[in-house]
């Protein structure tokens, strides 16, 4: 951009000289100090009209144009006595960044392997489909994926990638992948019957899980105090939801209610108003006579957190 700036004429209103050559920027909008020379009684005047705006840029690598036709309109609402000078347009190109493919496939590869419940060793990952490099405005480019997307880690994933440049969100850009996983899970080795627990009738096997359901068991954790939803026949590859939570206590019987307040805990007893099963909500009734809901711990405490 190059400016040129002379004293107005004593008593004048603004002069607006409309540059003689083209413009570049590195924004999404096109104001009046990007495309004239202004000539104003004072700083204040003359910091206001270069804010004045004026249209969309175009896309990040192409060009549009500002007629003196626009710049006059949009000035002479705010000062009727401006006056408008210089050429009849001004080319205005909007600088670019190219955020290569190569890039977002890095970022996507990276989430992946940092937030997937499966070791190393038995993932293996494919990304799909050619996809293009990003044009986007000039400036520093962050690249992260979308919080709280809903991405499964194995399978057909896409993994939704946020460009942002100088801190402001700029587009999204889907990366496709297939992830394989090969890992061990569990199989039942005896027919498990409802609400039967499955210990010392499964172990584990190697298998390729990719695309069997998201809640396969590639834990034991996840079978401990559990019980069958419906009989399960021998030989089939163990699911979370085949399982719930055995209770850990029984409506009517005493429990403890623990109240932890940050680091502090406090504890006190109560009746249990239904059964407690681990990570499931229970309503208890105090000794008081108060009624308090929480969430049932590995321990068969109530825990509330405040």
């Amino acid at each position: 951009m190059f400016f040129t700036f002379a004293v107005a004429a004593h008593g004048a209103g603004p002069v607006i000289t409309l540059n003689s050559e083209s413009v570049q920027i590195a924004r999404d909008k096109i104001y009046l100090g990007d495309v004239a020379v202004i000539r104003a009684g004072g700083e204040e005047e003359s910091a206001a009209l270069k804010t004045v705006y004026l249209k969309r840029a175009a896309l990040p690598g192409y060009r549009t144009f500002v007629t003196k036709e626009l710049v006059r309109n949009q000035v002479l609402k705010i000062n009727s006595a401006a006056e408008i000078r210089g050429v009849e347009r001004v080319s205005v190109f909007t600088e670019k960044t190219v955020v290569e493919r190569a890039g977002l496939v890095e970022t996507a590869e990276k989430y992946i392997r940092d937030n997937m419940p499966w070791p190393e060793e038995d993932v293996e990952i494919t990304f799909t489909g050619r996809g293009d490099d990003i044009t986007a405005l000039q400036g520093h480019v962050l690249l992260k994926v979308k919080e709280d997307n809903k991405i499964s880690f194995k399978g057909n994933v896409v993994v939704p990638v946020e460009v942002y440049v100088d801190g402001r969100f700029y587009r999204m850009a889907s990366v496709s992948a297939v992830i394989k996983v090969e890992t061990t899970c569990y199989i039942a080795d005896a027919d498990i019957r409802v609400r039967q627990s499955p210990e010392g009738k499964y172990s584990p096997i190697r298998r390729d899980i990719t695309f069997l359901p998201n809640d396969v068991i590639a834990g034991e954790a996840a079978l401990r105090n559990r019980a069958a939803r419906r009989n399960i026949m021998r030989g089939t590859v163990l699911l979370a939801s085949m399982f719930e939570p055995v209770p850990l206590f029984r409506r009517g019987q005493e429990v403890v209610v623990a109240v932890r307040v940050g680091t502090a805990v406090v504890e006190s007893r109560g009746s249990a108003l239904s059964d407690g099963r681990e990570g499931r909500a229970c309503r208890v009734k105090l000794v008081t006579g108060k009624t308090v809901e929480g969430i049932v711990g590995p321990d068969g405490r109530v825990i509330i957190e405040r």
